[in-house]
C-alpha cells in the first residue's frame, strides 16, 4: 500500500475510532447506572437521556433536565480511542492482525474507563472481548488459538492464586474477582508471547500509581486502588508495540 492510500485509511480509522470512543463513553455511563448497554447517552449527574448531539464525537451536550454539560471525559475518551486505533494500525499494519489489535485496545479502554471511575469490571465487557480475542486467534491458526487459550487460562489462574493468598495471609482481598476475569481477557489478547510483559507492566503501573496517589493524599494504604485500570494500561502499551 502506497503512502497516500495508507494516510487515507489511517484517517478513516481515526474517524471510526472517534465514534468508537463515543460508544465507550456511553457504555461507561449506562452500565454503572444499571441500564442496557446500548441506547442514548445519559447525563452523568441525573441519568436522564441527552439530546442527539451527545452522539457526535468531540461535541459536548447539555442535559435538558438538569442543565449539566458533558464532562471532559467524553472528548478525552473519543480522542484516546481514535489515537489507539491509529497507533495499532501503524504498529501492526493495515491488516487483519492490525484490525484485531485495534479492537483489543478498544475493549481494554472500555474496561479502563469504567474501572477508573467506578471501580467495577463487568462480565458484559469481558466475555465479548475474550470471545473476539479467541476468534482472531483462531482465524490466524490453530497454534495461535492454543496460545491464546493457554495464556488466558494461565493468567486467570495466577491472579486467582493472588486473590486466595491475600485472603489467607491478610484476611482481606488484594484483588477483586473482576481482576481475575480481566487477566483472562488480557491473556487471550496477548497470548503466550506477550502475556507476561503485559501483566508485569500493568502490575508495575498499579504499584507506582497507587504509591503516587497515597503520596499526594488522594488515597490511603487501606483505600481501593483501581488496579484493573492499570492492568489495562499495561496491556495496551505492550499490545501497541511494533512486532
Amino acid at each position: 500500500m502506497d503512502l497516500e492510500n495508507g494516510v487515507i485509511w489511517l484517517g478513516i480509522a481515526g474517524l471510526i475510532g472517534l465514534f468508537a470512543g463515543t460508544l465507550i463513553h456511553i457504555i461507561s455511563l449506562r452500565l454503572p447506572a444499571r441500564m442496557p448497554v446500548f441506547g442514548s447517552s445519559i447525563c452523568h449527574e441525573c441519568g436522564q437521556p441527552l439530546p442527539g448531539s451527545a452522539l457526535i464525537p468531540l461535541v459536548s451536550a447539555t442535559c435538558p433536565s438538569c442543565g449539566t454539560t458533558s464532562k471532559w471525559h467524553k472528548i478525552a475518551t473519543e480522542l484516546a480511542a481514535a489515537a489507539l486505533v491509529v497507533i495499532a494500525l501503524i504498529s501492526h499494519g493495515i491488516t487483519i492482525a492490525g484490525l484485531g489489535y485495534a479492537i483489543f485496545v478498544l475493549f481494554l479502554l472500555q474496561v479502563l474507563r469504567i474501572d477508573w471511575q467506578h471501580h467495577l469490571i463487568y462480565t458484559t465487557v469481558i466475555v465479548p472481548g475474550s470471545t473476539v480475542a479467541l476468534l482472531f486467534a483462531a482465524i490466524e491458526s490453530r497454534g495461535e488459538l492454543i496460545s491464546a487459550v493457554i495464556a488466558a487460562v494461565g493468567a486467570a489462574f495466577v491472579f486467582w492464586l493472588f486473590y486466595m493468598l491475600a485472603i489467607l495471609i491478610y484476611r482481606r482481598r488484594a484483588l477483586g474477582r473482576g481482576d481475575i476475569l480481566l487477566a483472562f481477557l488480557i491473556g487471550a489478547m496477548a497470548r503466550t508471547d506477550l502475556v507476561v510483559p503485559a501483566l508485569l507492566l500493568g502490575m508495575l503501573l498499579g504499584a507506582l500509581g497507587g504509591l503516587f496517589l497515597i503520596v499526594i493524599g488522594k488515597r490511603t494504604r487501606h483505600d481501593f486502588i483501581p488496579y484493573g485500570a492499570y492492568l489495562c494500561a499495561g496491556a495496551i502499551i505492550v499490545l501497541l508495540l511494533p512486532t
